[in-house]
This record gives structure tokens, sequence and C-alpha cells, in this order.
């Protein structure tokens, strides 16, 4: 979309799997004074940015849905947005292709712990969990191409890592306010603590004592 280049920038994307910490990313960068809002899983936004580059599904509704997503002067503004095991999960491609200005932070966690929370939380679901099998593949590619993003677009883009967020969250919290260029804050130790899925946390600890 041609009007959005020439925007001032001031949009931000968190990204990453489901169940590997998108949900405390953005309650911590949402404390920045400088940062409205983060929306939660806004699924009409991103299902208009997808819609939107198909020319016999593009309309007016769609239009009007991303160019509403303005930030104000002087602040940022964001949208969280987790993705399920799936190739549907691959067309977030389009959010920075609908907006060029807008920053990238991506956040990886272990794939054998993001496996296992997924499992807990949708084990009794209707729609149930797929394999381990299937689901460790699935991750790689998907998250093969926002890491592919992040080499090729550095500038636009900050990728973290969920076990390091957790261990020292303000050290990575510092890394996002340079990234974001906006004021900082301090955010107590009690906002985080390690998850039980936590075979990676295990594995750092093994690997630092030998």
């Amino acid at each position: 979309m041609e009007i959005l280049k020439n925007t001032k920038e001031g949009r931000i994307f968190l990204l990453g799997m489901r169940r590997s910490g998108t949900s405390i990313l953005r309650r911590l960068v949402s404390a920045s004074p400088d940062v409205k809002f983060i929306l939660f899983e806004p699924h009409d936004l991103y299902h208009s940015i997808m819609m939107d580059h198909f020319d016999r599904f593009r309309g007016p509704k769609h239009t009007e849905k991303i160019l509403s997503f303005c930030p104000p002067p002087g602040k940022m503004i964001g949208a969280k947005i987790v993705f399920n095991p799936g190739v549907d999960a691959l067309d977030w491609v389009w959010i920075p292709k609908t907006y060029p200005d807008a920053k990238m932070i991506f956040i990886k966690r272990d794939s054998e712990d993001t496996y296992q929370s997924y499992l807990k939380a949708d084990k009794d679901s209707v729609r149930g969990v797929i394999p381990e099998t299937v689901y460790s593949p699935m991750y790689q590619w998907i998250w093969g191409t926002m890491s592919s993003f992040a080499r090729i677009f550095p500038e636009r883009s900050l990728v973290l890592s969920y076990e390091r967020l957790v261990e020292n969250h303000q050290g990575e919290l510092d890394k996002i306010w340079e990234f974001l260029g906006v004021r900082g804050t301090i955010i107590p130790d009690s906002i985080l603590r390690i998850p039980e899925n936590k075979s990676a946390f295990e594995r750092r600890r093994k690997d630092g004592q030998e």
C-alpha cells in the first residue's frame, strides 16, 4: 500500500510461536512511557493484512482496518501475534510488507519446552494437539522464516531468547529500548519466573558448570 510508505515510524510487532513468551514480552514492552498500547492478538487486523495482498479479496473494510492502525504523534503502538504450527503461520511475512516502517521483535523459546507448554495448554481442547514429530519440523520452518528476515533486515528486527529474557529481563529490555528508540523503565524481578517446562534452563545451567 503506497500510502503507508511515507508514514512516520511508530509501529511494533511482537511475533513468536504460541507459548514462547510473547505475552510477557508484550507486558514488558508496554511498560515504556513512549508506548501507547500493544494489541493482544488482533485477529481482525491480521486477517486484513493477509487478505489485502489478494486483489480478489481486497476491499474497503480491509484497507480501513490497515490504515486505522496508525500511531499518534510521539508514541509507538504495536500488536502481539502468535502462531500455531501450520502453513497459515507463514503469512506473517505480509506484516512487514504492509507496514514497511514497522519494527519486528521476534522471540524464540526452546522447541521442546514450547511444545510441552503447548501440549499442556491444548491437550483437553476440542482441536487437540499435533504430535511432536510433526510440530518440531513445522516449528523450525516457521522460525526459519523469521530468523531469515532478521538477518536480511537487521535494522528492522530484534531477536530475543525467552530463556535470556526470563533470566535477565532488565538486560534484554535495555536492548529493546535501544532498538525501539524509546524511554525504558525498571521492571521488578517478581514479574517473571522460571516456567514449569524448563529443560532449556537446565541445559544452560549444566553447560555453564562444565
